[in-house]
């Protein structure tokens, strides 16, 4: 996709893994007045509380390296259930940000939710850039989960999903359609809200993390 690939994680990906995520918080961090050990030992302990809290919570998903002509240059973790997509992440080292990667693999996902007739839901901060690509791929806010907004897209429904309301239901709806979908388990096509649970992110990796602001799209 876009001359890039993906690949399994594999361990040998941690210090490159590192530095990406390095590479996420360096705008947020840079006004704060540590030393960069200070910084470093801070993001290298952030990294692993997240990569912990993945492990555990999140142990069956797509761990994946975006790669460029055999190089490593990102990262997407997706995680599938019966219920939903999740895109837990999708980061990019800063050269190879505001080239559309991004924006290319979350189509590719979406593709993949509609053909699967999935919700796709995701977190991010209010302040991050990326927040409003995701708004204009359809994405809608659900629910606001403390540091975080959760958002969701709804694969657009197939011909015929929607159909005439008995007269009874048509009398008491005001003649409104009735939409089929709309009792889908985990979501509510009125008010897209997906029953989810707290969001452990925001739990485990901010607990000790400052509320600063990440930087741009496609983190």
């Amino acid at each position: 996709m876009d001359g890039t690939s993906l690949r399994k994680e594999r361990p040998e990906d941690e210090a490159f893994l590192i530095a990406l995520y390095t590479s996420t918080r360096e705008t947020e961090l840079a006004g704060v007045p540590w030393t960069d050990a200070q910084k470093a030992e801070f993001l290298r302990s952030q990294f692993a509380l997240q990569r912990s809290h993945y492990r555990t919570y999140y142990h069956d998903a797509d761990f994946c390296i975006i790669e460029a002509d055999g190089k490593p240059i990102g990262r997407l973790y997706v995680h599938r259930s019966a219920r939903e997509i999740r895109l837990m992440d999708i980061a990019l080292l800063p050269a190879w940000r505001g080239r559309g990667i991004g924006g290319a693999y979350l189509q590719a996902l979406l593709r993949k939710a509609q053909a699967a007739n999935l919700p796709v839901t995701l977190h991010v901060e209010p302040g991050n850039p990326a927040r409003r690509l995701y708004l204009r791929t359809g994405f809608r806010r659900a629910a606001e989960l403390g540091l975080y907004q959760q958002l969701v897209w709804l694969p657009p429904k197939p011909a015929g999903e929607y159909e005439a309301a008995e007269p009874a239901q048509q009398q008491q709806d005001g003649g409104r359609l009735r939409d089929r979908g709309a009792g889908r388990s985990g979501v509510d096509r009125q008010g897209g809200e997906i029953e989810a649970k707290q969001d452990e992110v925001g739990r485990s990796e901010h607990a000790n993390t400052l509320a600063l602001q990440p930087e741009g799209e496609d983190r």
